[in-house]
């Protein structure tokens, strides 16, 4: 299979700055491309050096690997790939952060230098609202600008579930991790409030820069006994078999990961109007409801109807599966093997 792909692939691993899901993907994306036997090099360069520095480093490694072709995924990760040298070498920039999501100087020098820099990579975008800001950015036609998901991890076999069992749980929603500003914790408390099941409890993390507002305004909502307080910010997943949903009021989500793990479980998403849940959510009603990024009480009436009636998962399985890496791994050995 090696000698049907010649070229060897530098794959840029994302920064912690990047974000969690953004990396996440990007680590399956890579695993399973060197599993089928492409030779892509997954790498990170080192973050405390300055930007000549790490240019000479990721020069090196292109020489070492003897590369052909680069693949990155962040803002300062594309302006490193344009600064290199070769024209033989095919650049692929995914992007998923939209301008102003990210406020870091790397971020906001690629945007304001795209025009010039676009015609040195392939474009990519995992959102229809990605690909036209990136193509409207880049001075490009949006059909120039590749629309490709990213994949999430998956269980291998997604668990056994009906309506009747989803009804028969306790009135749980699920948030997923950590409590953080652009998640609007804040925003999912009024919604609750506004139930009018006394019976209705959030599960939250005891994690996130928002704990301690948050705390606070538990208790000046009197929502503190309505509370199941989660240890990690990651033990919400450890919860999908006993909640009824998955509520996630985002005021940023550039890739749906956490929507889409919910999905698999076979629980409904209530979340917001963002580019990564609009991608996964619109058009497909049976899968849940986005409300307007502000609404606290549009929220509350769609927690109300779902916690009410969470229909039926088999349908959300069918659909988490479209971002599973079997589903998408074909798509980006494509694009690899056209760039050739």
């Amino acid at each position: 299979m090696i000698n049907e792909f010649p070229s060897t692939v530098l794959l840029l691993t994302p920064s912690p700055q990047a974000g969690a899901d953004l990396r996440e993907s990007v680590d399956l994306l890579a695993r399973s491309l060197a599993a089928e036997g492409r030779p892509v090099h997954a790498i990170i360069l080192p973050q405390d050096a300055g930007f000549a520095r790490r240019l000479w480093h990721l020069r090196a490694l292109m020489q070492r690997h003897r590369a052909r072709i680069l693949l990155s995924f962040a803002e300062e990760d594309h302006l490193l790939s344009a600064a290199l040298p070769g024209r033989r070498l095919c650049r692929i920039w995914f992007q998923a952060h939209l301008p102003g999501w990210r406020t870091g100087p790397a971020a906001q020098r690629f945007w304001r230098l795209l025009p010039r820099l676009a015609g040195h990579a392939t474009l990519a975008a995992p959102t229809p609202e990605a690909r036209a800001h990136l193509a409207r950015t880049a001075g490009r036609p949006p059909e120039s600008v590749l629309h490709l998901l990213l994949p999430v991890p998956l269980p291998e076999s997604m668990p056994a579930i009906s309506a009747k069992d989803l009804r028969a749980r306790e009135p749980l929603i699920l948030f997923p991790g950590p409590l953080k500003r652009t998640s609007q914790p804040g925003l999912l408390l009024k919604a609750l409030q506004r139930l009018d099941d006394p019976r209705t409890r959030l599960a939250l993390p005891t994690e996130g820069p928002q704990l301690k507002p948050i705390r606070h305004m538990l208790e000046k909502l009197q929502l503190t006994e309505r509370l199941l307080w989660l240890k990690t910010a990651e033990e919400w997943l450890l919860r999908l078999h006993e909640a009824r949903l998955l509520c996630w009021p985002a005021r940023v989500a550039p890739l749906p990961n956490p929507a889409v793990k919910a999905l698999a479980a076979g629980l409904p998403v209530v979340g917001t109007q963002v580019a990564g849940l609009q991608a996964l959510l619109e058009g497909h009603p049976e899968a849940g409801a986005l409300v307007p990024v502000t609404d606290a009480d549009a929220l509350a009436r769609a927690l109300s109807r779902w916690l009410s009636e969470p229909g039926d998962p088999v349908f959300r399985q069918a659909l988490a599966r479209r971002w599973s890496v079997e589903a998408l791994l074909p798509h980006w050995q494509a694009l690899l093997s056209e760039r050739n």
